[in-house]
């Protein structure tokens, strides 16, 4: 993810913390959640943001409010992209 404006980002933990939402502040759209593990970042973006036709697979719903903590994680490292990086722009 590139981001040109760091100030204009604003993360929320939501349910059990372990996932930091990344949310737009001027508008307020979530733009994507990750999750650090091990020096890793995992990620998921919110693809209907993204203007023109990105390459992703099929959308999969994902509910994972009743599942325990190492649950989720398994499953995020699972769904989401491996070793995100978030860099900043001029």
């Amino acid at each position: 993810m590139q981001v040109r404006d760091p100030l204009q980002l604003n993360k929320y933990r939501q349910g059990s913390g372990i996932a930091d939402c990344i949310i737009c502040r001027n508008c307020g759209v979530l733009v994507g959640i990750v999750h650090h593990d091990n020096g890793r970042l995992y990620g998921a973006i919110n693809n209907k943001i993204i203007d023109g036709s990105p390459a992703f697979g099929e959308e999969v719903p994902v509910s994972p409010k009743t599942l325990p903590d190492d649950e989720k994680i398994k499953r995020w490292k699972t769904l989401w992209f491996a070793n995100v990086r978030i860099d900043l722009i001029n």
